[in-house]
This record gives structure tokens, C-alpha cells and sequence, in this order.
């Protein structure tokens, strides 16, 4: 895994006007439950719609769908099995948002996936075509469709609670991940909670396993009032410290290279029929 946002990424794709390529897969990894894995992911995601850029994003942790919550779409999108459309047709009828974004819920990836690594890859594969950028929001652990998406990943976020637990917790995953031989531009976000809690850039980073990218500061109230609005922190209240650190996430981002994995060339080069 890579952690240098130096070098110069592959120019032998298909680039809009803005200088990204379509299909760019840039996941979001949760490190353990509960860390705002989602909020973040969503709320760099909705900064890059609001900047114009064509965006995806697949939540591809199974259950409620928090997403859907969050962005007030209604219960027949967030409740468990209630979407009657699946990944497989989100080609050809993909959900549109008011907030300028493409989405596919916990629920829609559910029904396509079985737990088998095809899936995953498949999944992705039918999707690539639809944004310029493809936000990820993923849960880590060791099983096979984890690996096959993050072998499909250009640039990988680590979202990382600062507490103890979650930081050894990272380690540990990191451990792992280094045993994949990911070919990603890898980075962590620290989400700090609690306001007593030390959000030194210098201290957080020496417990980190990779670059240190971003620190998200306490926004308890502030996400909570985003959530009764159904409108996201960076649309609802962009000023806000919180939101601030997100949409400079969201540019870091974009700074890393363009540069589309083997694993997801490979997977592009198949006949649309065989996936």
C-alpha cells in the first residue's frame, strides 16, 4: 500500500474536464462498528457533488441502511429488504438524490451479494461506468469480499475512532491488510468524539499505522441536528468546523492519483454478459 500523495497518476484512461477519470474507487474502511464510517464517507461524498463532480456511492454494510437515514429517503429504502431493486439493474434505473449523488443501499447491495468475492467485484464492475468518482463505505474484516473490493481500490481511507481500542484495532487490521498486497493510496481518518479527548495532529499520528490524513473534531450536536434535518452537515451547515475538515478531506482525495488497479482492469476488460 501506498501513502505518498507525490506521484503522478496514469493518464491512459478517459478524463473529464475536470481532470478525474471515471470509476475511480476510493473506499471508505471502518475500522471497528460505530467509528462514522458513514458520515464521513457521506459527507466527503456530498462535497464532491456539491463541487460538480459525478458521484456514486454504495453502501455495502448489510442491515439498516443508515445512508438512507440520514439523507431522509424514506423507509421503503432503509428498512431491511424493502427494495425491491438490486444492484444488478442500478445500471440501467440508479437511485438519484436531490443532493446530486447516485446511490446504491445496504439494502440493493444485500440483494445482489452472497458473500462470495465474484460478487463484490462484479458488483463494482457494473457500477464503474455511472460517476467519476465511486465512494465505498466498508466495514473491515478478513473475509474474501473485503479483499476483492479493496483489490479494486485506488485510494483507501481508514476511518479510525481516537480511543485505545480503535487504534490497536487498526493496527491489527493493518497487519492484515499489508498480507493482501493492496496496490491503494492509503491514508486514516481520526474521528474524535468525545471533547476532552486530545485531537493533536502530531500525538494521533504516532498511533497510527499509515498517514495521518485528516481529523475529524467532536460535532455530537451538530451531526445530530444534521440527521432530524435529513441534510448532511456539509450541505446543512457548511461552516462548521466538522464540515470544514470534511470537504478538505474530500480535496486531499481528489489529489491522489488516477490510477485504476489491476484487479479492477482486469475485471473491466470481461464481456458485460459474463458479469
Amino acid at each position: 500500500m501506498v501513502e505518498s500523495l507525490e506521484a503522478e497518476g496514469s493518464k491512459d484512461d478517459d478524463y473529464n474536464a475536470k481532470g478525474i477519470r471515471s470509476g475511480r474507487i476510493l473506499t471508505f474502511l471502518g475500522i471497528t462498528g460505530g467509528a462514522g464510517t458513514t458520515t464521513t464517507a457521506l459527507n466527503v461524498t456530498l462535497a464532491w457533488a456539491k463541487g460538480g463532480h459525478a458521484v456514486f456511492f454504495a453502501e455495502t454494510m448489510l442491515g439498516f441502511s443508515s445512508v438512507s437515514f440520514q439523507l431522509g429517503l424514506g423507509p421503503s429504502m432503509s428498512s431491511t429488504g424493502a427494495s425491491d431493486q438490486s444492484i444488478s439493474s442500478v445500471k440501467q434505473r440508479p437511485w438519484s438524490t436531490s443532493f446530486g449523488l447516485k446511490l446504491v443501499t445496504a439494502q440493493q447491495w444485500q440483494s445482489k451479494h452472497t458473500g462470495t468475492n465474484s460478487d463484490a467485484a462484479d458488483s463494482l464492475a457494473n457500477i464503474f461506468e455511472l460517476a467519476d468518482l465511486i465512494a465505498i463505505d466498508l466495514r473491515f474484516d478478513a473475509r474474501e469480499h473485503v479483499r476483492e473490493i479493496l483489490q479494486m481500490t485506488e485510494t483507501l481511507v481508514l476511518v479510525v475512532e481516537r480511543d485505545e481500542a480503535a487504534l490497536q484495532a487498526a493496527q491489527e487490521a493493518w497487519e492484515i491488510l499489508g498480507s493482501w498486497n493492496l496496490n491503494c493510496w492509503t491514508g486514516a481518518v481520526v474521528v474524535v468524539r468525545k471533547p476532552s479527548v486530545s485531537i493533536k495532529a502530531a500525538t494521533i499520528a504516532k498511533q497510527l499505522p499509515c498517514q495521518l490524513w485528516s481529523i475529524i473534531p467532536p460535532a455530537e450536536e451538530q451531526l445530530a441536528w444534521a440527521v432530524q434535518q435529513r441534510k448532511p452537515l456539509v450541505l446543512s451547515r457548511p461552516d462548521d468546523a466538522s464540515s470544514q475538515c470534511y470537504i478538505e478531506l474530500a480535496n486531499t482525495l481528489l489529489r491522489t492519483p488516477n490510477q485504476r488497479s489491476a484487479r479492477a482492469t482486469e475485471r473491466l476488460a470481461r464481456p458485460a454478459t459474463t458479469r
